[in-house]
């Protein structure tokens, strides 16, 4: 998404220097996003240098050349028009390489409105493309908007952006002191879960012109599409079904002319029931042995997402369970993982949405 907010047409590379290292290539509105980290490069990959554990291993400064290299290197070979950096480490660079200019997080934001904007035609407005393939190898292009003015002409922009400049120097304490009630008005509550949003730089005005830019979005009417079992995910042409996921079992989300509800539960149902089994210690290793360890293979959101609902959860899980998670296809990360537990006792899940990804395919095969 920061890639596509940063377009300003040609030929972009983008280059994220993050965990390791994101590539998109988006040529005349075409978006083709790319594994260039996973390229050799000196004794490893380009990943291995320029992402996280580059810079932990030989810290800053030596660093840094690598990232202009490496920079150099694709630009040579790929001949850009313009090449933006971004991820949390761009900051970490003294200076830009030459011919770069440093990523935005604000224009993910951009980005996301651009590959859904239409015009007040209903058509898209410019004849940019987003080039994707389904899953059968057939190329898809689907339109999208290669400018910025539908949306940075809108009302509410214009207005946000004018607010902005008003309350950027304002402080918490000011806001709190002016409105003793902040505290208690900026909050929400339900089905157990609690938000305080009242200590982050917004006032009644901000928040009523957000509320009208996504008015001015049709954010409403994306929203209900998204229940209603649409193909809003337009790059592989299917249905978002999270909602199905947390829909009750009498719920009904038509996809294809089939309520896919009962067949979530199906599988929610199965899950439960594994589960069960596991800690009651009815499921046992294939020595017969009961299984104490638990370790997620994944990454990105099939890491990021079950460590999140394991650190949620832990209150209340099973302490004589033991849970570790594996995402990095570095060997050391398994190795230091798995290094005191007994294979006997230790349950392996591999999480993946197309158990393709290089990472988690890898650390499949070792264990």
């Amino acid at each position: 998404m920061q890639a596509l907010g940063s377009y300003k047409g040609g030929k972009l590379l983008f280059l994220g220097l993050g965990t390791g290292l994101g590539s998109t290539l988006i040529v005349e509105g075409i978006v083709e996003p790319m594994e260039l980290g996973h390229l050799p490069y000196r004794k490893g990959t380009y990943e291995d240098y320029v992402g996280i554990r580059g810079l932990e291993r030989v810290g800053k400064k030596k660093w840094r050349r690598y990232v202009a290299d490496v920079v150099a290197r694709l630009i040579a070979a790929l001949e850009p028009d313009d090449v933006v950096l971004g991820g949390g480490n761009v900051k970490k660079l003294k200076e830009l390489p030459p011919g770069c200019r440093a990523g935005d997080n604000a224009n993910a934001f951009l980005g996301g409105f651009r590959l859904w904007e239409e015009g007040g035609d209903g058509k898209h407005s410019t004849p940019a493309k987003i080039g994707s393939r389904y899953p059968n190898g057939n190329e898809r292009n689907t339109k999208m908007t290669a400018g910025n003015q539908l949306l940075t002409v809108r009302p509410a922009w214009k207005a946000l952006e004018a607010h902005h400049q008003k309350v950027r120097e304002l402080h918490l304490r000011k806001l709190f002191a002016d409105d003793p009630q902040r505290g208690e008005r900026m909050t929400s509550e339900d089905v157990g879960i609690f938000l305080d949003y009242s200590k982050n730089r917004i006032t009644d005005e901000t928040l009523k012109l957000l509320l009208q830019l996504a008015e001015e979005s049709g954010l409403r009417a994306r929203i209900d599409a998204m229940f209603r079992g649409e193909k809003i995910n337009i790059t592989e042409d299917r249905a978002v079904l999270h909602v199905a996921l947390r829909a009750p079992k009498g719920a009904s989300i038509i996809v294809d002319g089939e309520n896919v509800v009962p067949q979530v539960h199906a599988v929610l149902d199965k899950m439960t029931d594994f589960s069960n089994r596991v800690r009651s210690g009815t499921w046992k290793g294939h020595t017969g042995k009961r299984i104490r360890n638990v370790i997620n293979i994944g990454i990105g959101g099939s890491d990021l997402g079950p460590v999140m609902a394991y650190e949620a959860l832990k209150h209340y899980s099973d302490r004589a369970l033991t849970f570790r998670f594996v995402s990095n296809v570095d060997g050391t990360d398994f190795a230091e993982a798995t290094r005191d537990l007994d294979p006997a006792e230790t349950l392996f899940i591999v999480s993946s949405k197309t158990f393709t990804t290089l990472e988690t395919m890898t650390n499949a095969q070792s264990a």
